[in-house]
């Protein structure tokens, strides 16, 4: 190549990145390019995208925890909307670019809803990089709950399901119910002197509530950013409280089987986990504020105290 079309070349570069300095007009690049992902992504893998809407019960039971972590994640994107929208400002660049291509090619070996919302984040990256960190966050919480459950049943599935399942016959046994285990089942002799048999699966030893957990904890560490030795510590007290309400979960399965039968058993399997982990992960919100004053107090009066002792020390 000659020097004048090398010339040429790093000309028509750095007008292509002049015209994408205009914040109206990477908007609408990004508008029509996350359309078009969209769409190439129900062309191509369709069926795991829309099979939800035809099933709202399986929506319900398996897929409803990523939107809802997205959802979330808009609320924190409409509080940082002001800080966003200034640094969307801010000139794209070629490292930006760079990243965000990467993250595009990347989204496509992930399944289709981490696809879908993985290569948003890259086309939002290679175009506003210095407003990205905020959507990245929130993009990557969501990719997270899509993908533990499957890595999970995919990695460690017996071992994940036996973590409850002797916990689950133990505090049984405790309560006083013949609950007893074979394999991966569960065994059990109703009230009424029928035997029972149920699988403990990956599915209902909970990766998807340790995930949601994981993913809304996420999105509170950055809303209301703790200290590293507080933060760790709830963090651990959430993943176990979240292994807690599962094994008290099947727990109180088998103790509806005991009274009712499989009936029973299954109708408090549908709806249990709705009632449950809401009202644990409100418990351990009201936990994570209250731990979040105590630290914000203590800091308070850690800087006051300085400056009053300096202020008695000034005095004549």
């Amino acid at each position: 190549m000659s020097m004048a079309e090398q010339a040429m070349s790093g000309y028509q570069g750095k007008a292509l990145l002049w015209w994408l300095d205009e914040r109206q007009t990477r908007i609408a690049l990004l508008a029509a390019l996350a359309a078009y992902w969209a769409l190439a992504q129900l062309a191509l893998r369709g069926a795991p995208l829309t099979a939800p809407l035809a099933n709202p019960e399986a929506l319900l039971q398996e897929r409803l925890a990523p939107w809802m972590v997205l959802a979330l994640g808009g609320l924190v994107l409409w509080r940082r909307r002001s800080q966003t929208w200034r640094l969307m400002e801010a000139p794209t660049s070629p490292g930006a670019i760079l990243v965000g291509g990467s993250l595009l090619a990347s989204a496509t070996l992930l399944p289709a809803q981490a696809a879908l919302v993985a290569g948003w984040g890259g086309l939002f990256v290679a175009l506003f990089g210095r407003a990205a960190p905020v959507v990245v966050l929130v993009l990557a919480v969501n990719v997270l709950v899509v993908l533990y459950p499957g890595v999970v049943t995919q990695w460690v599935a017996e071992p994940y399901a036996r973590t409850v399942l002797y916990p689950v016959v133990w505090l049984s046994q405790l309560l006083g119910y013949p609950v007893g285990a074979a394999g991966m089942d569960l065994t059990l002799t109703t009230a009424a002197g029928a035997p029972f048999q149920a699988t403990v699966s990956t599915d209902c030893a909970g990766p998807t509530t340790m995930a949601l957990f994981l993913g809304l904890f996420g999105l509170m560490a950055y809303e209301r950013p703790l200290p590293l030795g507080p933060s760790a510590s709830l963090l651990l007290a959430g993943v176990a409280g979240t292994w807690l309400q599962n094994v008290l979960r099947i727990t109180a399965l088998m103790v509806a089987g005991y009274h009712g039968g499989a009936e029973s058993l299954w109708f408090t399997h549908e709806y249990l986990a709705y009632v449950l982990f809401p009202l644990w992960y409100l418990a351990f919100v009201g936990l994570y504020l209250w731990i979040g004053g105590s630290v914000t107090a203590a800091d308070s009066n850690n800087i006051a105290r300085p400056r009053l002792a300096s202020a008695r020390s000034e005095r004549p």
